[in-house]
């Protein structure tokens, strides 16, 4: 199984080469599921979704990754941002859980 893990960083980190600088920018609950995963036999990756992101760049990690599951975190500040993904993720790939 493939297990596609979605998070998003606000508006405040777009500058920064890499969404993910430091420990504690890491999101430990996705991590601990990710590394229980991969331990049982499946493949994760990881995409990290901006205000900004196209739905292409879902599109396209979706299309080279095809995953069976996408799971997200979504924490308050993000909740918008990760919803208009989601709904885009549902109306284009409903046969993915």
């Amino acid at each position: 199984m493939n297990a596609l893990f979605i998070i998003t960083e606000s508006s405040k980190q777009l500058g920064r080469k890499k969404p993910l600088n430091t420990q504690e920018d890491i999101h430990l609950g996705i991590s601990y599921i990710s590394s229980m995963l991969e331990r049982h036999g499946h493949h994760t990756d990881l995409l990290v979704l901006t205000p900004k992101t196209k739905f292409s760049v879902i599109d396209r990690k979706i299309g080279d990754f095809k995953p069976s599951i996408i799971l997200t975190s979504i924490v308050y500040k993000e909740f918008f941002t990760i919803i208009r993904f989601v709904q885009h993720i549902k109306s284009l790939y409903p046969d993915i859980y």
